[in-house]
């Protein structure tokens, strides 16, 4: 059990917060600020579709930058992270330093798309998006199943141990959305072609 400076554990002030709140402010996935990060990525894409805004070098100089900065103010202000019900809060709550390192993070991935456009790298990608709603499903029971801390009590957690069993669920999803590749889903009903993608 966690207990936070105030000296309330942190079970008890997560279980105090305004349902309203949460859902607009600091819940898992509140209404802000990922609404404007949802904006400005159809933004950010709309640019780099319709206009040089972000060509190469420009793009690179600006992620790099963007990055590093977010980086700094990052480790300048931290931020105690827990694991609630079993998820880790990496980026929870959503501090403006992170949206910085995430902005630098997305540029620096256009830049890298965009020049390696036809790399085969980016096969096991196309697998996960060919089936993204089997891979969120899967994901979700995966993670409530076997990774969800007995009793869902709060927790702080270890970045290395999360890290390695989080690329072993990555594999086996893989390995899944391989195997739904083959299945030749545009044959398929409707409503299976909906959830495996097609």
């Amino acid at each position: 059990n966690i207990t936070l400076a105030s000296g309330m554990s942190a079970a008890n002030v997560l279980a105090q917060v305004d349902p309203i709140q949460s859902w607009l402010i600091d819940g898992w996935f509140p209404l802000f600020p990922w609404l404007g990060v949802a904006f400005a990525g159809v933004l950010a894409g709309e640019l780099r579709l319709r206009s040089r805004a972000f060509d190469g070098a420009k793009t690179f100089v600006l992620g790099a930058a963007t990055l590093a900065a977010g980086i700094v103010w990052w480790l300048d202000a931290p931020v105690v992270r827990f694991a609630r019900g079993g998820y880790p809060d990496l980026f929870y709550p959503p501090t403006l330093a992170f949206f910085c390192v995430a902005a630098g993070v997305v540029l620096l991935l256009f830049y890298l798309v965009d020049t390696t456009v036809d790399s085969p790298l980016y096969a096991p990608f196309k697998l996960y998006g060919r089936c993204s709603l089997l891979m969120y499903i899967l994901h979700t029971v995966v993670i409530g199943e076997y990774f969800w801390p007995e009793g869902g009590e709060v927790g702080q957690f270890a970045f290395g141990p999360f890290f390695q069993v989080y690329l072993l669920l990555m594999l086996a999803l893989l390995v899944v959305a391989w195997l739904v590749s083959k299945l030749k889903p545009k044959h398929l009903p409707a409503p299976i072609r909906f959830f495996l993608g097609s």
